[in-house]
């Protein structure tokens, strides 16, 4: 599963539609979780404000490699003011992990040798299929989960005052693509180095270039290596 997240942009889960039965509480995020806290300096990564919210919004940063001038932790910080300067789009729940957050794991302690190499195609940001199952484990049924990167050149046009359109933005719309797509939505990305991806084409955001060939394996996905 760590493989097949390596290139995760976006994805919505829906929980009911995920697992079944029950799954146990993450120990770390017992402790952490924080509930009608308005600060924006975690010292933890989870937050939720507000009553009534059944979207958990989970991103997590790593700038000890210097990828992208190192913005990922202040995009992450203003992705979170966003969200929080628009609490009626739907979202009250965070999920926002720093690295500091990430050491302070089991997942951590027993992956330190693998994790501690900075460099992103060393370690295979095997971190956000843990910071997404973890956030999943928070879930009750029939609630979402949305995972986004922190790129900043994803964010670098919004800043932390920015208003949603809620007549141009409805979270319920990817509530139902997810629910109909059996509790999975990803996007298209529609960018292969800078050069737009011509509608009908699935670019090079595919299992074959970003999932290793021994983790189609072993999930049983090598019909799926030329799909997004």
């Amino acid at each position: 599963m760590s493989q097949l997240f390596t290139s995760l942009t976006f994805i919505l889960f829906s929980f009911n539609s995920i697992f079944s039965g029950e799954i146990s509480k993450s120990p770390l995020s017992d402790f952490c979780y924080m509930k009608e806290q308005n600060t924006t300096d975690l010292c933890t990564p989870y937050k939720e404000v507000g009553k009534l919210s059944d979207v958990l919004l989970v991103t997590v940063a790593d700038d000890r490699y210097g990828r992208k001038q190192g913005k990922y932790g202040e995009t992450q910080d203003k992705i979170l003011k966003i969200f929080l300067n628009n609490l009626d789009f739907g979202i009250k729940k965070f999920a926002m992990w720093k690295w500091k957050h990430i050491t302070q794991t089991d997942f951590y302690k027993e992956n330190k040798a693998f994790l501690d190499n900075p460099n992103p195609s060393k370690n295979g940001r095997v971190y956000k299929s843990f910071v997404i199952l973890d956030g999943l484990k928070q879930l009750q049924d029939g609630e979402f989960l949305i995972y986004n990167d922190c790129s900043p050149e994803l964010w670098k046009n919004f800043d932390e005052n920015y208003k949603v359109d809620k007549t141009k933005y409805n979270i319920n719309v990817l509530k139902k693509l997810c629910i109909s797509n059996n509790g999975i939505l990803t996007i298209h990305v529609k960018w292969d180095n800078g050069k737009h991806v011509r509608r009908g084409e699935p670019g090079s955001h595919t299992h074959a270039n970003f999932t290793l060939e021994r983790c189609m394996k072993k999930m049983g996905l090598s019909e799926y290596r030329d799909s997004l």
